[in-house]
């Protein structure tokens, strides 16, 4: 079977967000028993209440982000509500996640509260910037021109993201180094079960996110817009 060249660019797309919804509910289905253990029964505190959004919201933009992808809205009148919602729910994943690593290194850091207020400043910032800047460089930059599909039922997104995949890495920097630092100048000799996985389970988390978001920033710069 022969695609054009746009068919197979549309392909490729297609199988790149199905295969990231298969992997996100494999996870998903993987840490059921643990969700039940653990957090299934505790009060609804405000670290239950971030590991919900970040543990469901994401389900429910990726499943967004894949309807967006596998369907054709070519003859919808528009799609703006649906792509804000779903550009809603991402980034309350992406900053429900964040709010999660923040705590583990508040809690590593003795629950310093100093500490915690900076992060949640820096958080502040990093989100504010990152959507704004995002947004400046889409528009003004021309990185997607207005006007070209005012109806927001193409499947795509401008350059102007990796702006916030910028600001994500140079969060997960700050709470890497933190980590690092408290790991080696308080818990140097510790050598506790608990202490090893909450710094080890941390840093290679990070890492991926750090790795995957310097990824994402390649392809908005590097790869053709139809990609």
């Amino acid at each position: 079977m022969r695609f054009t060249t746009t068919s197979t660019h549309v392909v490729c797309l297609t199988m790149e967000i199905v295969g990231a919804m298969a992997a996100v509910i494999f996870d998903y289905c993987l840490t059921i028993p643990q969700e039940v253990q653990l957090i299934w029964g505790r009060k609804w505190d405000v670290v239950r209440v971030t590991y919900t959004l970040a543990r469901h919201v994401t389900l429910m933009g990726t499943a967004m982000t894949t309807y967006a992808a596998v369907t054709n809205r070519s003859n919808d009148t528009s799609c703006v509500t649906f792509n804000n919602v779903s550009y809603g729910l991402h980034m309350t994943s992406i900053i429900a996640a964040e709010g999660l690593l923040i705590f583990r290194t508040y809690a590593f850091w003795h629950e310093n509260k100093k500490l915690l207020k900076w992060l949640l400043v820096l958080a502040a910032f990093s989100i504010l910037g990152a959507v704004g800047v995002s947004k400046v460089v889409n528009t003004f930059l021309l990185t997607n021109p207005p006007g070209t599909d005012p109806t927001g039922c193409v499947f795509g997104s401008g350059k102007g993201s990796s702006i916030q995949y910028g600001f994500l890495i140079n969060y997960e920097l700050v709470l890497m180094i933190l980590t690092i630092y408290k790991r080696f100048s308080f818990y140097k000799h510790v050598r506790t079960p608990l202490v090893t996985t909450v710094y080890r389970d941390g840093i290679i988390y990070m890492t991926c996110i750090i790795m995957v978001s310097f990824t994402n920033i390649v392809v908005a710069l590097v790869v053709p817009v139809r990609f």
